[in-house]
Order: structure tokens, then C-alpha cells, then sequence
């Protein structure tokens, strides 16, 4: 008699792209992970991202990109890919103008597709060696086309925190 057979894989990929010694340059990483279950269900899910960073004296450039998608008996049941491309004027040492563009498919949204465009201010609150937090306030406008064929444009307030912590080997 045959109870199942479990399947499981999970990848996680980080590729730095630069070290320690450099201030200025490209940062970032790709992660990529998967879930595959098998038994008297079959479920699958896979996750992936990519963050990168350009940084100079005055300016950050920040690219980032995520999938998702979630099949549960071949019905899917989550499926999303998002896009943001951020670019940062250094205004003083710990203030940051910012203008973000931001795309978003989601096949399980009341939208078949929506962007984001927003102007704002950055705050860094702490700066260390190994930790950084910022928050940040922003004002734009998204435009969403829905899925009966109209559009809608809406403003839109960012608020949002970034924290990062930088482990070592």
C-alpha cells in the first residue's frame, strides 16, 4: 500500500556581487526557491528575486524584481510578478530625494496589470557598519487597467521602512 511520497527542494542562491571593500559600485543578490510536494497531492511552489543596487557619490540606483507562483493538482492558485526600478539623488548625508517606477501583474488581482510612480523623501535613521535603517514618504499616481478592459488612475501615498543587516562569513 502506498501512503505517499513527499518531495521536498528548496533552493536559496545568494551571489553577492561585490565585497566589503568597495563603497561605490554594484551591490545585490538572486535568490531563487522551490517547493514540490507529491503524494495524493501534487503541490508546487516557486519563488524567485533579484535585488541590485548601483551606488555612486550622489546618486543609488536600486532594481529589484520577484515572482511567485503557487499549483496546487495543476490548478494554479497564485501567480504574480512585480518590477521597481528606484533611483536616489544624495541630498545631504542621511536625506535621499527618490523617484520610483513600480509594475505589477498579478493573475489573481482584480487588475490585469498596475504601475506605480512616486517622488519623495528618504531619511536614514542609522547608518553602521553592518546595519542601516531609513524610512521614507512619498506622493504619485497609479494606473491599473482592470480586467473588463477600463483603466483607473488613482493617487497614491508610499510610506515604508528599509532595514538591512549585513552578516559576515
Amino acid at each position: 500500500m502506498r501512503t505517499g511520497l513527499i518531495f521536498c527542494l528548496t533552493v536559496l542562491l545568494c551571489i553577492p556581487t561585490s565585497g566589503h571593500a568597495k563603497d561605490y559600485g554594484w551591490f545585490g543578490s538572486i535568490s531563487f526557491g522551490a517547493l514540490l510536494v507529491r503524494g495524493n497531492s501534487e503541490v508546487s511552489n516557486i519563488t524567485s528575486s533579484i535585488k541590485e543596487r548601483f551606488e555612486s557619490k550622489q546618486w543609488r540606483h536600486n532594481i529589484t524584481a520577484n515572482m511567485l507562483r503557487n499549483a496546487t493538482d495543476h490548478t494554479v492558485s497564485a501567480e504574480r510578478y512585480e518590477a521597481e526600478y528606484k533611483v536616489l539623488y544624495k541630498f545631504y548625508p542621511h536625506i535621499d530625494l527618490f523617484v520610483s517606477l513600480r509594475a505589477l501583474v498579478d493573475e489573481f488581482a482584480g487588475y490585469e496589470e498596475q504601475f506605480f510612480q512616486t517622488v519623495g523623501y528618504r531619511h536614514t535613521l542609522v547608518e553602521g557598519i553592518f546595519d542601516t535603517f531609513a524610512f521614507e514618504v512619498g506622493l504619485g499616481f497609479s494606473q491599473q487597467t482592470l480586467l473588463g478592459g477600463g483603466r483607473e488612475f488613482r493617487n497614491v501615498l508610499r510610506l515604508g521602512y528599509d532595514y538591512e543587516h549585513e552578516f559576515l562569513n
